[in-house]
């Protein structure tokens, strides 16, 4: 049977409590725990932004403490004149949006925006205008030719070559014409302000959060000091067995064979004396 002194007793219970504790803590991630927040995906508000053809583009983010109050000034932009709402997703958390903002309102309502409280940070990118000839004088001259072509095309005596020839011209000649139309068009978009617009609420740990954090490192604690105490007294069982089995088969452990020791020397002492005693019986036998 293995006996422990009462130094043993509280060196392995201070092992234990220091293994328990040190597991709790990794078990719990005390030190690195952060509460699970949901994400918001933007990433095709990003995509959309990213690849748009405006001259200019700017991307405010916004940080609030109260999303439902806050968002009462922002969404006033979506009255004012020359905006358009080119993408918007609100969740319980987040609000995202992408708009476009004509040239001529594009000055006011920026700065509106800007000069919003809960604005968190603005990055603007601007590209070099792309410098277009007189629409008007290629369209005009354009039409000239067009009109030309059909005019040699009512003209009689022409041969199905001519013809096939004139019609190609006349259909590429329109094709310039309307495309010559639309740039005004597209340069118009591209002169719009586009705006990505981010409204983020402030994350605030509430006391349900910091009381779960605590809760969770008491449980990983008393978790792990049941364990290691339920180990050691299986480990104290199973070295006795061991032991009492090593006894049976004769076998001395070195602690068996320290207390066994002095048995052994009393014995042998014991053994002398009578030796001794036999000695000095023999020898009054041979005096007499």
């Amino acid at each position: 049977m293995l006996y422990l002194t009462t130094k043993q007793k509280h060196f392995i219970i201070f092992i234990i409590l220091f293994l328990s504790f040190y597991t709790g803590f990794r078990l719990s991630n005390f030190t690195e725990w952060e509460p699970t927040i949901v994400t918001f995906d933007t990433s095709s508000f990003e995509s959309y932004f990213n690849n748009a053809n405006n001259y200019t583009k700017t991307k405010l983010s916004y940080e609030v403490n109260d999303l439902e109050d806050s968002i009462i000034p922002f969404r006033n932009v979506f009255t004012m004149k020359g905006v358009d709402i080119v993408k918007y997703e609100e969740t319980q958390n987040n609000i995202i949006s992408i708009l476009e903002i004509a040239e001529e309102q594009s000055d006011d309502i920026i700065s509106y925006l800007r000069d919003l409280p809960v604005l968190k940070s603005e990055v603007t990118r601007t590209e070099d205008r792309i410098r277009i000839p007189d629409i008007d004088v290629h369209i005009k001259n354009q039409n000239t030719l067009l009109r030309r072509f059909k005019e040699r095309l009512e003209q009689a005596h022409l041969t199905t070559r001519e013809i096939s020839e004139l019609q190609d011209k006349i259909k590429n000649a329109q094709i310039e014409v309307d495309s010559l139309r639309t740039i005004p068009l597209i340069e118009e978009a591209r002169n719009a302000h586009l705006v990505l617009a981010t409204f983020e609420e402030e994350f605030i740990p509430h006391k349900g959060m910091v009381l779960t954090r605590y809760t969770n490192l008491i449980i990983a604690v008393i978790g792990s000091l049941v364990g290691y105490t339920v180990l050691a007294i299986i480990i104290y069982f199973c070295f006795n067995i061991f032991n009492s089995l090593m006894n049976a088969l004769g076998v001395k452990t070195s602690r068996s064979s320290s207390r066994y020791g002095g048995g052994k020397y009393i014995y042998g002492h014991s053994d002398r004396r009578k030796t001794k005693r036999d000695k000095s019986q023999n020898g009054d036998s041979s005096k007499k």
